[in-house]
């Protein structure tokens, strides 16, 4: 769990700083198109940030489930 909040942290972190969408897929085009349906903006969202709020639990839960893949193959690893 750990792993999986610091990698959610470091791919957000990464497309606020560096301007890189791609280095935090799927969450931030989840989060870009939940924020748009649900915040009314018709080019994208209302509040440039709000994405945010749907990106990072849809992060969390991919490197969540990748992890915890890892572990089960590779369990010396953790």
């Amino acid at each position: 769990m750990v792993i999986s909040v610091l990698m959610t942290i470091f791919s957000l972190g990464a497309v606020v700083l560096l301007n890189r969408p791609l280095l935090a897929i799927p969450g931030v085009y989840v989060g870009l198109i939940l924020s748009t349906v649900l915040g009314g903006g018709r080019h994208g969202p209302a509040d440039p940030y709000s994405w945010s709020l749907f990106a990072a639990p849809t992060n969390f839960f991919l490197y969540y489930w990748i992890v915890q893949a890892v572990a089960k193959r590779f369990p010396r690893l953790f």
